[in-house]
């Protein structure tokens, strides 16, 4: 009872801060004065959340005050205890100067592999093994697009031309590690990598157990895939022949679009026959197997549905150029 007691007036008083702060604000909009950086610290200070972070700035940009997150602001809101993920979320919302959209990813524990008796899963897609995501991190909310790839590099590799938001596709492993190296020297306050196979698998089911995000079926209505060909009992559907824009279909519960089919995804892993002996942590695996082949996720347009199942892995030469190979990154916030 005494942890329950003190949790509510914990959540009583936060409210009330977070209520005092917009009350602040809405005045301050009115004045047409910019809202008081004290008052904002002050209330960012004591969110530990990055749900409550993301409340909080709602509240911020409702009010139509103005605030913006320097280099300055943020020292000193870590100076005032600012957890991590307050950082991160506030500059998703108040950092423009990112080549990529973002989308955080909180940190937990999930099944990665097969389910067993899974239906066309094969053994590297096992042993299933707890794995821990030991902090949140950023992810692009799209595979990168032809157009993102053509402003950092200067070329587009793709098949599939004058389609500026569709995926970049026909580019090996090497090629998707250049890009990123080209992106981390415009030095935009985030550090850009590959995801690892167990950041990209977690991100893919985000929080389900399910075959894939939205269930345990999947048509082309859902993805971009060879939709004569669905998984489960389901009913067919198109087979489009190409990639198509990203966004183009529903997102998972993360947020994050095209998990599931328009293109197969590089993540940093060396492909291994299976998980035995991989740690159960989060990191990409770099040294097991053949270095010259790597791991790819998530189905492409010309694939069938079982391929776009979140279990799903690829072995792929690292210099491989397909027309149904691409990538998406992910970011940490520098400090």
């Amino acid at each position: 009872m005494r942890t329950v007691r003190s949790y509510a007036v914990k959540s009583f008083w936060l409210t009330l801060l977070i209520f005092a702060v917009f009350l602040v604000a809405q005045v301050g909009a009115q004045n047409k004065k910019p809202f008081s950086k004290k008052a904002i610290l002050t209330a960012l200070k004591e969110v530990k959340s990055a749900q409550a972070a993301q409340d909080l700035i709602a509240l911020i940009k409702e009010s139509g005050v103005n605030f913006v997150l320097t280099g300055e602001v943020e020292k000193e809101l870590r100076d005032r205890g600012a957890m991590d993920n307050v950082i991160l979320a506030l500059r998703l919302n108040y950092r423009t100067t990112s080549e990529i959209e973002l989308v955080y990813i909180p940190p937990g524990t999930f099944m990665m592999g097969a389910a067993p008796g899974e239906f066309g899963s094969i053994s590297d897609e096992g042993p299933a093994r707890k794995i821990t995501i030991r902090e949140g991190f950023l992810m692009g909310k799209y595979e990168v697009t032809q157009q993102e790839y053509e402003r950092v590099t200067k070329i587009n590799p793709s098949g599939f031309r004058n389609c500026p938001r569709c995926p970049v596709e026909q580019l090996s492993w090497n090629d998707a590690k250049e890009f990123v190296r080209l992106l981390n020297n415009r030095k935009d306050g985030f550090k850009y990598r590959l995801p690892s196979e167990a950041e990209w698998e977690y991100a893919a089911r985000a929080g389900t157990t399910t075959t894939f995000a939205f269930g345990d079926t999947l048509n082309s209505a859902q993805a971009n895939f060879d939709g004569n060909n669905p998984y489960g009992k389901t009913t067919k559907g198109r087979f489009l022949e190409k990639t198509t824009p990203v966004g183009s279909f529903q997102p998972n519960a993360f947020g994050l679009f095209d998990m599931h089919g328009n293109v197969w995804e590089w993540v940093e892993d060396v492909y291994t026959s299976n998980y035995t002996g991989l740690s159960n942590n989060d990191s990409a695996n770099t040294t097991v197997g053949d270095t010259n082949y790597r791991a790819v996720r998530g189905g492409s347009w010309i694939g069938i549905g079982g391929n776009c199942r979140s279990a799903n892995r690829g072995k792929i030469s690292a210099n491989n150029q397909l027309n149904d190979l691409g990538f998406r990154v992910v970011a940490i916030a520098n400090r």
